[in-house]
């Protein structure tokens, strides 16, 4: 869910050292005309399903700085960032990890990068509709916050 300014959820995320450990990922919500942008993976281990773009976060890259390069990797947009969508945090063998959900916007047509297989606009009854096997995890949940949940200033993080 959400991290509410305030809480501290993210601080006991980070000291809950479980395996690998912490990992920190960034994805983008950007949404026109009713439609959210997803793109099709071509990474093995995400091979054929749908996602954000977005990806891990690398050494000494802020959050905002992650979400511009994914964005462009994946998309080739230049994005303006607008506002955190929230905090999402997943288990998997080994690790946990936070994705940081940013809303931008953007005008032009998104290209798929060298790691996508392709992108396109869906409705969220589309997203809901995909099997879950055809999904990264936390994709639908996310989707159904980007149509309807209110987001958080960019300020509220502190990098």
């Amino acid at each position: 869910g959400h991290l509410e300014p305030g809480c501290h959820g993210l601080e006991t995320l980070a000291m809950s050292h479980i395996g690998g450990g912490i990992r920190l990922h960034v994805s983008v919500v950007l949404i026109r005309e009713g439609l959210l942008l997803v793109v099709e993976e071509a990474k093995p281990e995400n091979y054929g399903k749908w996602n954000l773009p977005g990806g891990h976060l690398e050494e000494n890259e802020t959050i905002l700085e992650g979400g511009l390069r994914e964005a462009l990797e994946e998309t080739e947009l230049s994005v303006t960032l607008t506002s955190l969508l929230g905090v999402y945090r997943t288990h998997r063998s080994g690790y946990q990890a936070a994705r940081f959900v940013l809303r931008a916007e953007g005008s032009g047509e998104p290209v798929a990068g060298d790691q996508i297989l392709s992108i396109r606009w869906a409705t969220l009854e589309e997203i809901e509709a995909r099997e879950d096997s055809l999904c990264v995890g936390g994709l639908k949940k996310i989707a159904r916050d980007a149509f309807t949940s209110q987001s958080f200033p960019l300020e509220t993080l502190r990098d």
